[in-house]
């Protein structure tokens, strides 16, 4: 088995998500990421059975 290599996934999501959110503000990435997060099915599912809100704090 492999291991997971927490860092260089990190480092690789941070570039993967910089690219993806180009242009836009903070609170425009915030925005764009919660919207994704609550219609997502599996996030949907995940957050229901967790009772976890995705409010971002201000």
């Amino acid at each position: 088995m492999e291991n997971f290599k927490a860092v260089e996934f990190m480092r690789k999501t941070r570039k993967d998500l910089d690219r993806k959110y180009i242009g836009l503000s903070l609170e425009e990435r915030v925005k764009k990421m919660q919207e994704e997060v609550e219609n997502d099915p599996f996030w949907k599912k995940f957050l229901k059975k967790h009772r976890v809100t995705t409010t971002a704090r201000k």
